[in-house]
């Protein structure tokens, strides 16, 4: 059923028991398989909802965006970078704790 819905209209679910935003891995299988936006559940109660605008979208920069938040922490501050430094890299995400 999944393979024959159009492009862009199906959303995806799943967990990451540490918590974590959305992986590199995340957003590729998402941009590849044409998914409408997908979701994170963490365990912490924190939700991530991510898209791909498919005509900007940059694997690499958000990569980077991904490393960065890796490096420095999830704290307010840093999330808030992340979430900016994924938009410039064509993925919106948005945290709902």
């Amino acid at each position: 059923m999944i393979n024959k819905a159009p492009e862009y209209t199906i959303a995806t679910l799943h967990n990451h028991p540490g918590s974590a935003a959305p992986s590199p891995d995340d957003i590729h299988a998402l941009h590849v398989r044409k998914n409408a936006y997908g979701v994170v559940a963490c365990h912490d109660g924190t939700l991530y909802k991510y898209s791909v605008d498919k005509n900007n979208f940059n694997e690499a920069g958000y990569a980077a965006a991904f490393a960065y938040l890796d490096k420095n922490g999830y704290n307010e501050t840093v999330i808030a970078e992340y979430v900016n430094l994924s938009r410039n890299a064509g993925v919106k995400v948005e945290v709902i704790s």
